[in-house]
């Protein structure tokens, strides 16, 4: 037994209205939808709308759904609007719209025998289901498929492959998730031991700039020094040599004045 849900209910998006719609309205109101595949929860509203109107193609409304998040819808003016939107940035088209370094997968959103696999581009099944990714059968398979008969799945089998499938998209959602979250931590941890790396090398400019002003103040200072020292010397020096000179001058000028008698 599988539970599904209700498809031909909508609700207002301020939870105020409750409506039916019907086949008439609810066909004209999905041509003009499109459906936005490979988000992840960084990606709001807001920015799927920024985007779609920086490639000249808002959007009337955009919601988020999804129990992961992972896509969305869009509501667009016109259906030629929808069509021109596809041609440009659709599956089968080398341009895309993006959202930071993700890409934005656009698809119809009325018929879903249109959207497209992302591995073959064609409609009918989505890409984990699609025939070029399933393992090819062994020789032995083969045999026994060419010898026996075909035998239809239960409808048990079908929903235990339905639940595996979902089982598998949790879990690779979930290891996706985990991946991006410590992904995230380490550059944020990169981005601190970046930033205090800084820090230090700046502390280490300030503390050699102040280490070479000091060693300069005492270059300075020590010159003055030696200078004042090398005048006061010099000057001691001089002096002794004037005071010795004035000495000899004193002890030889008596002998001068006998070797030169005065005239009376």
């Amino acid at each position: 037994m599988a539970l599904k849900p209700v498809s031909n209910v909508s609700w207002d998006r301020k939870g105020s209205e409750f409506f039916r719609p019907t086949s008439r309205e609810y066909a004209e109101a999905a041509e003009k939808q499109v459906k936005i595949f490979g988000l992840i929860m960084e990606i709001t509203t807001r920015k799927l709308e920024e985007a779609m109107s920086a490639h000249g193609y808002p959007a009337i409304d955009v919601l988020i759904k999804g129990p992961r998040r992972n896509w969305a819808e869009a509501e667009m003016r016109t259906k030629s609007q929808v069509d021109e939107l596809l041609k440009e940035y659709g599956p089968d088209s080398s341009e895309k719209i993006r959202v930071g370094n993700h890409v934005l997968r656009f698809v119809r959103g009325e018929n879903p025998q249109e959207r497209l696999c992302f591995q073959c581009h064609q409609p009918g099944h989505f890409r984990n289901q699609c025939p070029e990714l399933q393992p090819k059968p062994t020789i032995g398979q083969a045999v026994r498929g060419q010898v026996g008969h075909e035998v239809a799945p239960s409808n048990t089998d079908a929903v235990t492959v339905t639940n595996s499938e979902v089982a598998m998209r949790m879990m690779k959602n979930m290891v996706t998730q985990i991946v991006d979250e410590r992904t995230s931590r380490l550059e944020e941890k990169l981005d601190r031991n970046m930033q205090s790396l800084a820090v230090r090398v700046d502390a280490n400019e300030v503390q050699q700039h102040e280490v070479s002003r000091k060693m300069n103040t005492l270059a300075e200072s020590f010159q003055q020094t030696i200078t004042a020292a090398v005048q006061s010397a010099v000057q001691a020096a001089v002096a002794q040599v004037m005071q010795q000179g004035q000495q000899e001058l004193q002890r030889t000028e008596p002998d001068f004045q006998r070797g030169f008698p005065s005239h009376q």
